[in-house]
């Protein structure tokens, strides 16, 4: 084997260049972990999305977690905000265009998907089965 396709094989080895194993992430259902995705649309949405950013990333429990804050506009109701780790929605409602509820209802929002982490993460911790993968522990 050439050296140029043995460095190609190495890349797709969980492995460093002196042998030893790169260890994967215990916490999260995702390997990128840590990270808040902005899917908002509306100006209201993007206030909600830097509102809860400003008081999430400060907190340890976020992270750990890949979650993404999505938005569905609606012109005559509003838009309908969710947050969403995977295929989990932890908080879901529907914002006003006005931007002061925005910044309100995102605080609201952090304790709510504060308090769905720690439930899965605890659930996932206290049901371990042999025969089911991580994706299907958690509730």
């Amino acid at each position: 084997m050439d050296p140029a396709n043995a460095d190609r094989q190495a890349i797709n080895h969980l492995s460093g260049p002196d042998g030893a194993a790169i260890e994967r992430p215990l916490v999260g259902t995702s390997i990128l972990t840590g990270v808040l995705m902005d899917r908002t649309i509306t100006l209201p949405g993007n206030v909600f999305y830097r509102a809860f950013s400003r008081a999430a990333m400060g907190n340890p429990i976020f992270n750990t977690a890949a979650l993404a804050v999505m938005e569905r506009p609606d012109p005559r109701r509003g838009s309908q905000i969710w947050i969403a780790e995977g295929s989990h929605i932890h908080f879901q409602t529907r914002l006003s265009p006005r931007i002061n509820d925005a910044g309100n209802t995102a605080q609201g929002a952090v304790d709510i998907v504060q308090k769905a982490l720690l439930t899965r993460r605890i659930g996932a911790a206290l049901s371990s089965d042999q025969d089911l993968g991580k994706e299907e522990l958690q509730p």
